[in-house]
């Protein structure tokens, strides 16, 4: 069985990595969607490939594709910084207290960035308590 694919589609494959059909490319109305749902995938599911939004030449529509590179911790914190980061971020303003951090997910990477604001934010706090004592 001869399978081709054309613009706007991608082959799914078994296990052995070997062509079994084409799908249509999920599409996406702008680029702003279609980066939200390449960071979605990026942070969650693939791990290991990185995927980035584009503009398809043929229907003009955006997708989302792998760019051949592996997903860094740099991108991951870009991801978070942009994303699930604006979620989860405390004001800025004194923390009073413990954050129970078992009401959050408890997937380790997002407690992990989770704990890293959360030093990010009593670092600041410190800062402006040594400018008010001071002052």
């Amino acid at each position: 069985m001869d399978i081709k694919k054309t613009h706007c589609e991608t082959y799914v494959t078994d296990d052995k990595g070997k062509p079994v059909s084409v799908v249509k490319k999920q599409w996406y109305p702008t680029i702003e969607k279609a980066q939200r749902a390449a960071d979605e995938q990026n942070y969650e599911v693939y791990g290991n490939q990185k995927l980035e939004p584009y503009q398809c030449s043929v229907c003009s529509r955006y997708h989302v594709g792998r760019n051949g590179k592996k997903v860094t911790d740099d991108d991951l914190d870009e991801i978070w910084d942009r994303t699930i980061g604006k979620k989860y971020k405390l004001p800025d303003f004194k923390l009073v207290g413990t954050v129970d951090l078992s009401k959050f997910p408890s997937s380790k990477t997002v407690l992990k960035r989770l704990n890293k604001e959360r030093k990010r934010q009593e670092e600041l706090n410190k800062i402006n308590n040594d400018k008010v004592n001071k002052g």
